[in-house]
């Protein structure tokens, strides 16, 4: 089974999708992810955020409708979150910085996901971002409220493989997930191959997902173009972005893999244009 996992607006520039009430929305505008599951009849599915802002909106929105959500805190994490002014020191926590993800299982374990990005938000923010450490993370740690995910992509495993990092993980205290996708990157079939080798030697479980962004596979383009008005000097010609040369980050995409026939509406979002058409 591949599990498809939505990632909202609330991730600022990360997702075209919303958490509207399905008769909230927008003729020709974004995609509500609540609207999406109730189409296609999806009783309950992972919401994986990179900031707590969507979880009450969420809940609202859900609590009426016969669906549930797993809520995923997405963040960095580093051997060592030190504050420090020195570019050399600075260098270093970044070399040795990947993303998890911290699932809550119930309402303790959503508590403790808002004692951990506010630590993160207060004690560990570089570059914008907030980032915890494997201590921080240990000392809040509770099997029986949370379980922790390790993502395919932006994983110590991918960046030190990839991106010839040195992020150095520590899973002393629990044992986590390791998430599998494939998305048509030309890296993938590599990362996937350390990923299987590392969960055979650790004797970790892995899981099948799908990242989930946009709706339908049309939408990649409008999809391109948010993602270019939230970086500098980005163009829809040149937009110089991580894992976005794949049009499969989408719900159409999950369908395909999933053998669920996928319900396209006339709402979806209208293809926007580049203007090279017309050179």
């Amino acid at each position: 089974m591949v599990l498809p996992f939505f990632k909202s607006h609330y991730s600022i520039g990360r997702s075209i999708l919303t958490l509207e009430k399905p008769e909230k929305q927008i003729k020709n505008g974004p995609k509500s992810i609540i609207d999406i599951c109730q189409k296609h009849g999806l009783k309950d599915f992972y919401l994986v955020e990179d900031s707590m802002g969507s979880f009450l909106e969420a809940y609202q929105n859900t609590k009426d409708l016969d669906i549930s959500f797993k809520f995923g805190l997405r963040i960095n994490i580093c051997e060592n979150k030190v504050k420090s002014d020195d570019p050399t020191e600075n260098a270093k926590v970044k070399d040795g910085t990947s993303k998890i993800i911290v699932f809550a299982k119930n309402k303790e374990g959503y508590y403790k996901l808002i004692k951990l990005y506010s630590d993160a938000a207060c004690n560990g923010l570089y570059n914008l971002e907030p980032r915890t450490d494997y201590e921080f993370l240990k000392s809040i740690w509770n099997d029986d409220e949370m379980y922790l995910a390790i993502p395919f992509y932006d994983s110590f495993i991918f960046n030190n493989v990839i991106m010839g990092n040195n992020c150095i993980p520590s899973f002393s205290f629990t044992k986590p997930i390791m998430l599998l996708e494939e998305n048509e990157l030309f890296f993938d079939s590599i990362v996937r191959k350390r990923v299987l080798n590392y969960a055979e030697s650790n004797k970790l479980e892995t899981q099948e997902i799908k990242s989930i962004y946009y709706d339908c596979e049309d939408d990649y383009s409008s999809y391109l173009a948010f993602r270019c008005i939230n970086k500098k000097n980005a163009t829809i010609a040149k937009p110089n972005l991580e894992h976005c040369s794949s049009e499969r980050f989408c719900f159409e995409s999950w369908c395909k893999v999933s053998g669920i026939e996928y319900k396209e509406t006339k709402e979806c979002i209208p293809e926007i244009k580049t203007g090279e058409e017309d050179e």
